[in-house]
């Protein structure tokens, strides 16, 4: 019940594969684990990082910086979402965006979160930059129960300058319009 692989990422060298490599040499896999157990917490979910596809640094919600905890449920890394670019000087530049679709946000259960680890040079593991949920700053609409906010992801233009860019949610689980068991009305 792990779900080894449900997301899977690749680059090469942080700066992407059409790019030098300079400090990480080869390929580094990126593995989604939406429900992997540990610490006791039942499908808590973490991320495998594997430079040169041999070294292995996990990802979670433990990590330091990555807003909330790892908690029962949460599915750290059922989707994954990479894009990585290098420039004409030294920098490089990677992001990766990892859904916590069961992620509680206060009391309201499984409305999901996203966090975005982004780095211009060649560390690994990658530092954690910011996360967001539908209550967060500049997000539309709410957190309700049961959108499951970042079970699908992707990244868009992370050339823009500083490594900026757009990440495009899925909430699969959002209520637009007319509820089940509703029925609009006209009036005369």
């Amino acid at each position: 019940g792990d779900r080894f692989g449900q997301s899977v990422e690749v680059f090469q060298g942080p700066g992407g594969l059409d790019c030098p490599v300079t400090g990480t040499n080869g390929l580094t896999l990126v593995v989604g684990v939406p429900g992997e157990d540990f610490a006791g917490l039942a499908d808590a979910g973490m991320a495998h990082v594997a430079v040169n596809l041999t070294g292995d640094t996990l990802l979670s919600q433990n990590e330091p910086g990555v807003e909330g905890t790892a908690e029962a449920g949460d599915q750290f890394s059922a989707s994954l979402a990479l894009d990585a670019f290098c420039e004409t000087g030294p920098a490089t530049h990677v992001r990766l965006a990892v859904g916590t679709p069961g992620e509680d946000i206060g009391t309201i259960a499984n409305a999901g979160m996203i966090h975005s680890f982004l780095t211009e040079d060649d560390q690994i593991p990658l530092p954690p930059r910011w996360s967001a949920h539908q209550d967060s700053a500049n997000v539309e609409d709410v957190a309700e129960a049961g959108d499951r906010f970042g079970s699908v992801l992707t990244v868009s233009d992370t050339s823009r300058a500083g490594g900026g860019g757009s990440v495009l949610v899925g909430i699969p689980g959002e209520d637009v319009g007319v509820q089940i068991g509703e029925h609009p009305r006209s009036s005369v």
